[in-house]
C-alpha cells in the first residue's frame, strides 16, 4: 500500500510560499469553516503552511481555529461540515477525457489481478497513474469505481461496512 509520503509530494506543498507542509511542523487540519474562509474553491485542493495560514487570515493563530478530534462539529452547518466534491474547484477543470483516462487507468490496475481492495487499488492508481488529478481527493476515485460498478464495469466479489473496504474485479 502506498505511503502518504509517495502520494503526489507536489500536494504537500504551501501554495503560497512552496514549504513541504508534511515534513515540517505545519501538518494540521483548521476548522473547515476558517478553511473555507480564506482559501478559494479552486485552491481547497492544496496546502497552507502555518505562517502563510496567519497571513491570510491577518492575524497571528488560535487554538480555536483547529479542528480537535473531540470537537462535536455541527454538520447541518454548510461552512462548518465536512469538505465535500462541491468544495473543490479542481474538479471544474475536469474534461471527459481526462475522466475516461482515469477510468482506463483504474481498470488497468484490475486487468492482471482476479479481485483488489478498492482502497488499495484507488491508493496504487493515485501513486502510479499518469491520468492522476493532483488535488483530487481519494474520495474522488472511490466515486469513479462506484459509478463503474453501478454501470456493470466492475462487479463487487467482496463486499464489506464501506465501499473504499470492498473487493472488485472486472464484470
Amino acid at each position: 500500500m502506498p505511503t502518504i509520503e509517495s502520494m503526489n509530494q507536489n500536494n504537500w506543498l504551501c501554495l503560497d510560499c512552496g514549504k513541504d507542509t508534511l515534513h515540517s511542523d505545519d501538518y494540521y487540519a483548521l476548522r473547515n469553516k476558517l478553511w473555507r474562509q480564506i482559501v478559494p474553491r479552486e485552491q481547497r485542493h492544496g496546502m497552507l503552511c502555518l505562517s502563510c495560514v496567519a497571513e491570510r487570515l491577518g492575524r497571528p493563530l488560535k487554538a480555536e481555529d483547529f479542528q480537535k478530534a473531540s470537537q462535536i462539529v455541527d454538520e447541518s452547518d454548510p461552512d462548518e461540515g465536512p469538505m465535500d466534491l462541491d468544495d473543490y474547484g479542481v474538479i471544474d477543470t475536469l474534461t471527459p477525457a481526462m475522466l475516461t483516462a482515469m477510468d482506463e487507468g483504474l481498470i488497468a490496475k484490475l486487468a492482471s489481478q482476479k479481485a483488489e481492495r478498492i482502497a488499495v487499488l484507488i491508493g496504487e492508481f493515485m501513486e502510479n497513474s499518469p491520468a492522476v488529478v493532483p488535488g483530487l481527493p481519494d474520495y474522488f476515485y472511490l466515486m469513479r469505481v462506484e459509478l463503474m460498478i453501478e454501470t456493470g464495469v466492475l462487479v463487487v466479489c467482496r463486499e464489506a461496512e464501506y465501499l473504499m473496504h470492498s473487493e472488485v474485479r472486472l464484470a
